[in-house]
């Protein structure tokens, strides 16, 4: 069965559910929007730092629950972090060294002054209009973003955050990673210049029927020959855009509200929604730079198109956390085997979740909180702070939420861990974090996940896990999952060398 198929069937609950639950959240929108205007009446976050190696933080008794070992100041690139127990998502003993949700972050621009910035915040009605010829039965369709959107602005967080204009991407800035046959066949509209050029693309497009009833370049990705590549390019074009305001100091962080998404493209191929990598060319820029990303991908499929993009490059680490299932579950790759190559073996992380073995075969997995808080404190925190970015881009699908079918998702993740996760990176790389939007179809947590990732790069305080997130131990299949991920890469990172 189809991507597509599945995800349809999970659309049509997902609108009944909708229906009954709108009164009830627009009544709570609006009594956190009253409390949030009385609470805070300035439009932005800013923090103050006495020196350029150490931060200001405040601590509450909410650090334990995190469960991450994080030195209380910036760690030199060199300093070795020693792998800790995977047994339990909290740790005995004092509260020192240990991150606390609501530290307060203070990135550095490149001279070394005080980023004020505050949180940038791009978005553009042009990437609504890339819709289906169906309507709106497809999945990844316009609602997400006028959902999270809405969100936003009710509840008061577009107004605390700083607007960015977002751009296209040229055609050029495209064919620094992606084809010069791709890009002419998917950066521009129906509109071309000459019947020549109307000649040649038509050619190279050869398109399906899909079975929501639309077109697309394959059964799951849809075509609108008017406004997909103009919504396409300002997708890619507004992370650029984000990523380079957040490197000069113009900004401390961001968040890029953006469709289609893109860690499925591939240099030379569109696929599973996705046409272009928004994430991967922007880092490919900054690299032209001589500057270091970190791509961290929480979206529940991997990102297969990413992983292919940078598998040789030392100057991007690619980490990914995803449902695996032994490679039953799509796209199929992110095996932890899979290293990188030739100068950029080691750059390259799967944290690959699978099921428990049985006699009858493998189980599918089904994971939350205290298993990807694990797979944070134990190898993503400690390989990015060895790594040491000038940037961390984060490739944001939330699919891992509840509410999304084994067969797409089938996680719990909640919206207030993705908030944790944000904060943490934070603590990495002088602050510097850009979060773009990939995949994520159920429409309530969809938004609720968004709207909790912008407060943690605002700075405000984040509401505590639930208690039994953080009180039960991971399950011991994820646990072996993120032991295989270290053994994998334990001789190229000092961190995850067991004590």
């Amino acid at each position: 069965q189809s991507l597509l198929r599945q995800m349809q069937e999970q659309q049509l609950m997902q609108l009944q559910r909708q229906q009954q639950m709108i009164i009830l959240q627009t009544l709570g929108i609006q009594q956190q929007h009253q409390a949030a205007v009385q609470a805070k009446a300035k439009t932005g976050v800013r923090r103050v730092i006495d020196k350029p190696d150490s931060m200001s933080m405040t601590y509450n008794s909410l650090s334990s629950q995190a469960g991450m070992e994080i030195d209380s100041g910036n760690l030199p690139k060199t300093s070795v972090m020693v792998h800790r127990s995977l047994s339990s998502t909290s740790d005995d003993g004092a509260s020192n060294g240990r991150i606390s949700p609501n530290t307060a972050i203070s990135p550095l621009g490149q001279d070394g002054h005080v980023i004020t910035g505050g949180t940038g915040l791009v978005y553009d009605t042009m990437m609504l209009k890339h819709n289906c010829g169906c309507g709106s039965s497809h999945p990844e369709h316009p609602g997400r973003l006028q959902s999270i959107w809405a969100r936003l602005l009710e509840t008061g967080v577009v107004q605390r955050c700083t607007r960015l204009r977002a751009r296209k991407a040229s055609l050029a800035e495209l064919q620094t990673l992606h084809s010069e046959n791709h890009v002419r066949l998917y950066g521009r509209p129906n509109k071309l210049k000459t019947s020549q050029d109307k000649k040649d693309v038509a050619g190279m497009r050869a398109f399906v029927q899909i079975s929501c009833g639309g077109v697309g370049v394959d059964t799951d990705t849809y075509w609108n020959d008017q406004h997909t590549s103009n919504a396409a390019r300002m997708a890619v074009g507004s992370v650029i855009e984000l990523a380079d305001k957040i490197v000069n100091g113009e900004i401390m962080n961001g968040f890029a509200l953006i469709r289609p998404p893109g860690h499925h493209a591939l240099p030379n191929q569109a696929m599973a929604f996705c046409y272009f990598n928004n994430v991967a060319v922007a880092a490919k820029a900054l690299v032209t730079k001589n500057k270091k990303v970190v791509i961290v991908d929480w979206d529940i499929h991997h990102g297969n198109g990413t992983q292919q993009i940078f598998y040789d490059n030392p100057s991007v680490l690619f980490i990914s956390i995803h449902k695996f299932d032994n490679g039953t579950f799509f796209p199929g790759t992110g095996r932890p085997e899979e290293i990188g190559s030739g100068a950029g073996m080691g750059y390259n992380i799967n944290i690959a979740f699978s099921g428990k073995q049985t006699f009858q075969g493998p189980t599918a997995s089904s994971f939350g909180d205290a298993e990807y808080l694990a797979a944070f404190r134990s190898v993503v925190m400690p390989v990015i702070r060895d790594f040491g970015p000038d940037l961390i881009l984060v490739s944001a699908g939330f699919n891992s939420t509840s509410g999304h079918p084994s067969t797409l998702g089938g996680y719990s993740v909640t919206p207030k861990c993705y908030a944790h996760l944000t904060r943490m990176l934070m603590r990495c790389g002088n602050g510097k974090v850009a979060v773009a939007l990939e995949g994520g179809y159920e429409l309530m947590s969809l938004c609720e996940s968004a709207e909790s990732c912008i407060k943690s790069l605002l700075g405000e305080n984040l509401l505590p896990l639930d208690s039994g997130s953080v009180s039960r131990p991971p399950q011991s299949a994820a646990i072996a999952c993120i032991e295989k991920t270290i053994n994998c890469h334990k001789s190229y990172w000092s961190s995850l060398q067991q004590s």
